[in-house]
């Protein structure tokens, strides 16, 4: 039950010879029509819930309502690869632990409003390209990924035990971590030029735990560089704003490169 998108009278298809033609198809494209349940076959084409070999697409038109994950049926919320088109917005906020598993790419170019559900990438890359609000106990789990998030975009990470772990998480844009109970652990770290991190105001109970390197060439100014904790890691970068509320040795040995001047 794919959709394809091409208009049959346009260059696509008109046929001209020597030329070559692009007909796109997705797996499952999200409609909305009846309602706003991830759950109901109606509101997806081809009229059946997504399944594991679906590349989902979630349109920023032609949507009456946007989805609204709310079931736990077996395979049914695992998928192959995710597109939240900008302008687009997906909410995995039922009021219930649901999961959701993506096997490929995930790219979320719209707002995400995220509290209860976990969500696991288990593909090599994701991206956020509009503003992800993770607010709530839910976890975001993309042990063997890159997460990055791009210049202009923004990932909110404020909720109670809503932790976040990632093998790489890769900031053109802004990441924000309000004070909670919550954890970002990641291997690798890396601020790039147009990048910051943030945590808001000052807590001992916002936790980053990085093992790998950090990579500051962006911006963590004043009080706001958050509860970091290094395992074995390297300090490397040309920022003159490398400012941590605390740093901690967790174990190993902590390498400071000679661009990096870290204060507390």
């Amino acid at each position: 039950g794919g959709a394809k998108g091409a208009d049959p009278n346009g260059e696509a298809n008109d046929n001209d010879p020597g030329e070559t033609h692009v007909n796109w198809v997705y797996g499952k494209v999200w409609i909305g029509g009846t309602s706003a349940s991830w759950a109901l076959g109606g509101n997806w084409s081809g009229g059946t819930i997504p399944i594991s070999t679906d590349n989902i697409v979630i349109p920023a038109s032609g949507v009456t309502n946007w989805p609204l994950l709310d079931m736990n049926a077996t395979g049914a919320n695992r998928i192959a690869s995710f597109t939240l088109a900008s302008g687009a917005t997906l909410n995995l906020n039922s009021g219930t632990a649901y999961a959701l598993q993506i096997d490929g790419t995930a790219s979320f170019g719209g707002t995400v409003n995220h509290t209860t559900a976990g969500v696991t990438l288990s593909g090599a890359a994701a991206t956020v390209g509009g503003t992800y609000n993770h607010t709530g106990a839910g976890d975001l789990t993309a042990a063997a990924a890159t997460l990055t998030v791009n210049s202009g975009a923004t990932y909110i990470m404020s909720g109670a035990a809503g932790n976040v772990t990632v093998q790489t998480l890769a900031l053109s844009g802004l990441f924000r971590q309000k004070p909670n109970d919550n954890t970002l652990a990641a291997t690798d770290l890396t601020i790039n030029a147009t990048g910051e991190f943030r945590n808001t105001r000052v807590s001992a109970s916002s936790l980053i735990d990085v093992s790998g390197v950090f990579t500051n060439n962006g911006s963590m100014a004043g009080n706001t560089g958050g509860n970091f904790r290094f395992s074995g890691a390297t300090l490397a970068g040309s920022s003159t704003t490398t400012n941590f509320y605390r740093l901690t040795q967790q174990s190993g040995t902590t390498t400071v490169s000679a661009s990096v001047v870290p204060a507390c």
